[in-house]
């Protein structure tokens, strides 16, 4: 009937994002960013676009494309409306941030601290308690950055920032083992 089709019209967008995150899982990087495009020009305005770009992104960071990941994460971030999508705004500056701190530019990886310390003090978990996970990510990746650049001052303040705020976060272990320096 022209009911069920259209249900099952409406679905798609879902279903290819679906598919797109197994493609991710199955680490066939390429196929799921090609997915998320095609999804994306086929359903412009569906509810999961944000969700899409989000993907793609996180498919070209994982397939280490950083300038195509950085390049989609910018183009997602102008387009997107922030009170309405605060969540998903919030991980394409994290997902931003990552990219940028992988760079083998010392100027992008401050660009990628930057990304972190804008999730760390522009946001509250006691106004947003679903950003919490993405908050703490920012922690652990702002002090991985700090390291990364040789300032193992700044690292520590991060770390044990992190250590005092989440007692019981997720990342608690990671956050022990920063990097070494790259620069």
């Amino acid at each position: 009937t022209g009911a069920d089709k259209a249900r099952l019209e409406a679905m798609q967008p879902r279903a290819q994002f679906q598919v797109a995150r197994c493609l991710i899982l199955l680490k066939r990087y390429a196929d799921a960013a090609t997915r998320c495009d095609m999804a994306m020009q086929q359903f412009p305005n569906s509810p999961y676009t944000w969700d899409l770009y989000l993907l793609q992104a996180r498919a070209l960071l994982d397939a280490n494309r950083l300038d195509d990941a950085i390049n989609a994460l910018n183009k997602l971030l102008v387009g997107i409306n922030k009170d309405k999508y605060e969540f998903q705004q919030n991980h394409a500056m994290l997902l931003l941030g990552r990219a940028l701190a992988l760079a083998k530019n010392k100027d992008q990886v401050r660009q990628g601290v930057a990304r972190f310390y804008q999730l760390i003090e522009f946001n509250s978990i006691e106004r947003s308690p679903e950003l919490q996970p993405i908050i703490e990510a920012a922690y652990l990746d702002i002090a991985k950055a700090y390291a990364a650049l040789g300032d193992s001052t700044e690292a520590e303040k991060y770390q044990s920032r992190y250590l005092h705020k989440f007692p019981q976060g997720l990342y608690r272990r990671e956050i022990m083992q920063l990097p070494a320096a790259r620069f």
